[in-house]
């Protein structure tokens, strides 16, 4: 089966059909650094409005500096005393911990460093304070005739935050569809020696190699305060959609990669068909439909972030890169696991995987090899999350994929960081720049595998239900409603909660 889609099918297909099941329950300005009493006795959540483990993050304080001056009051202060730091954006777009610092700490909100500092047309180049949003990036670049090449599809994220966790768009071409490779300059402050007064703003500039560290750093390094991205003559983009049978997917994605510069795809294994998004940039004439060609700010602004109500419904997000060298045998196997109940996905027949592809990057936590990123959610509710849960650890354990920093559970990241041959090269940035840990947390020290920090596995009761843990016992699930440990269905080594009866899965 094949066709085209219409102009509407841009944001109908490859964003609203997937991304508003990718994201959970909360609404879009509710601020995520809520306190109690001025700005003490604090929370701080995410604009999923849960973390993993479905704790609650309280700290003793929280600041809000709105000038790089005050960051670095805010930061000596802190360090000073000892006081454990981290970092949150404006609507905390990552499902992780990054930004809890533990019971005694300070959050850092750079809600209020938001200004664009600059537009330098000469060089190409734009200089925004960490808290810009991406929409706001694109707008002042687009003012000036210019375009930031790639970006990730969620418009409220923060420069600070998309960089801290490795966001990106969909391109093999080039630098790839990574922001941070776009990086040519970054402000960070870091705690300091009382001799330098607690704090001080370390200044890393292209061809520094500490800028690998920086520019993929998950909020460990200190906070980032301005940051340089190169852009490039506004140009166009021609956009169109193909729907087609997904019979020869495994073939046909991975050949995709290389065929357009802004390709994705989104994937229905219900209905048995791909949306393929035929996207390159064209000559600079303005037309009237995005179908024909627009420029480059209108289609990036076109993308939204989306919230949406899932009732009691306890969905989780997976973002899994697989190197694209097996993708296709990725692919395959997933197939033959949703062929035995292809509404296992968020939203039944309307469930999607949107595959986007990955540069390898020179980031020292950044893909070491051009990749294909799979971005799932699944639901448990009266449905079985085991063949998404079997299919996130075939993409992990058996072909060798690595997670979104900013998005999965915590299985996802266990052993993750043996994955990033350069991770050692990362962790002596991390201690020459913060070398008292007070940008660390428990979870960060876990994902970055620190010496005696243990493993992100939580193992308890209904761990495996809450990807704490993958399970190894039954009570790791929840037996008193049917949920057992159970071997993978096409992935043996996999071990996934599923009900032991009520589907040809379970029962299988």
């Amino acid at each position: 089966m094949q066709g085209s889609v219409g102009v509407h099918g841009i944001l109908l297909l490859a964003a609203a059909a997937v991304l508003t099941q990718c994201l959970l329950a909360a609404a879009v300005n509710t601020p995520v650094v809520q306190c109690a009493s001025g700005t003490t006795k604090c929370t701080v959540t995410n604009a999923f409005g849960a973390f993993p483990d479905g704790s609650t993050c309280h700290v003793a304080a929280a600041a809000f500096p709105a000038t790089e001056e005050e960051l670095v009051r805010v930061v000596a202060g802190a360090a000073a005393s000892g006081t454990k730091m981290k970092v949150a954006t404006r609507l905390g777009h990552n499902f992780m911990k990054l930004s809890c610092p533990g019971g005694d700490g300070l959050v850092i909100s750079t809600n209020a460093l938001n200004r664009v500092v600059g537009v330098n047309a000469a060089r190409m180049e734009i200089t925004v304070e960490s808290g810009v949003t991406l929409s706001e990036l694109i707008d002042a670049a687009a003012h000036a005739g210019l375009a930031l090449p790639h970006a990730p599809y969620w418009l409220d994220l923060t420069v600070g935050g998309l960089l801290s966790t490795g966001a990106h768009g969909s391109s093999v071409s080039g630098k790839g569809g990574a922001v941070h490779e776009y990086v040519t300059g970054m402000r960070v402050v870091t705690p300091a020696p009382a001799s330098e007064g607690y704090a001080k703003v370390r200044v890393v500039n292209a061809g520094d190699p500490d800028l690998d560290a920086v520019k993929v750093s998950l909020g460990v390094l200190g906070v980032i305060s301005q940051v340089t991205l190169a852009l490039q003559p506004l140009f166009n983009r021609s956009v169109s959609f193909r729907r087609r049978g997904d019979g020869d997917l495994a073939e046909r994605a991975v050949a995709f990669a290389g065929e357009h510069e802004f390709g994705d795809v989104v994937w229905y294994p219900a209905r048995g068909e791909a949306v393929f998004r035929i996207d390159d940039r064209v000559a600079t004439t303005k037309t009237n439909t995005i179908s024909s060609g627009d420029f480059q700010n209108v289609i990036q602004s076109s993308r939204s972030t989306e919230q949406q109500q899932h009732g009691d419904v306890l969905p989780f997000q997976a973002g899994i890169s697989v190197p694209l060298s097996r993708a296709s045998a990725f692919i395959r196997d997933a197939q033959r696991l949703l062929d035995m109940n292809p509404g296992a996905l968020c939203g039944g027949e309307n469930g999607g995987i949107l595959i986007r592809y990955v540069k390898a990057s020179t980031a020292y936590l950044g893909k070491t090899e051009d990749s294909v990123e799979f971005d799932t959610t699944s639901c448990r509710h009266d449905g079985d999350a085991a063949m998404p849960e079997e299919m996130e650890q075939m993409a992990l354990r058996k072909y060798g994929g690595v997670p979104h920093w900013g998005k999965n559970r915590n299985v996802a990241f266990d052993g993750a960081i043996a994955k990033f041959p350069k991770a050692g090269e990362f962790m002596k940035v991390k201690d020459a720049y913060d070398p008292d840990g007070l940008f660390s947390s428990e979870w960060s020290d876990q994902v970055l595998g620190v010496a005696g920090a243990g493993g992100v596995n939580v193992a308890r009761n209904g761990c495996g239900m809450e990807g704490l843990c993958v399970c190894s016992e039954d009570e790791h699930c929840s037996p008193e409603k049917g949920y057992l440990c159970r071997p993978g269905m096409v992935y043996r080594d996999a071990r996934v909660c599923r009900r032991v009866a009520g589907d040809a899965y379970a029962d299988a």
